[in-house]
């Protein structure tokens, strides 16, 4: 039999979409997302709140091609018929998204991360809506 000895660990992530509005690109995610914070400079917070800011710019480096994902979102709705319908709701998000020119970008955080912003940021669900920018992170466990 063998025994594993040494340290193991458990590690969790969390994946995330981003989209942006036409004329908006993916540089502009910082100062984004550090204007929906309003972290004033003289707070305690303000560095964390920069380097939050760094991590989701940094973190969405994966643009989709939006007729590809729909594509194959259909096809996994096709070979594995969902329970909950997220699917659907997925690809009528990406309808519009590309009807309105729209960027989307996908990412993730770990905990496992170099900060303790990111490892923040993993356990998270954070969901923002607006003419600006749509952001969903569902947490990890």
């Amino acid at each position: 039999m063998k025994i594993r000895q040494g340290f193991v660990s458990n590690s969790s992530s969390s994946s995330f979409t981003l989209a942006l509005p036409k004329g908006k690109k993916r540089e502009d995610i910082k100062e984004i997302i550090l204007g929906k914070m309003q972290v004033p400079e003289t707070s305690m917070i303000f560095d964390m709140s920069q380097e939050m800011a760094e991590l989701f710019a940094a973190a969405a480096s994966d643009q989709l091609d939006i007729d590809e994902e729909i594509k194959d979102t259909k096809r996994y709705l096709k070979d594995y018929p969902s329970q909950d319908g997220w699917e659907k709701d997925w690809i009528k998000k990406l309808e519009e998204y590309k009807e309105k020119g729209w960027s989307v970008f996908r990412g993730g955080f770990s905990d496992n991360g170099t900060t303790g912003a990111e490892m923040m940021l993993c356990y998270s669900d954070m969901k923002i809506e607006d003419n600006e920018i749509h952001f969903e992170n569902e947490g990890g466990y």
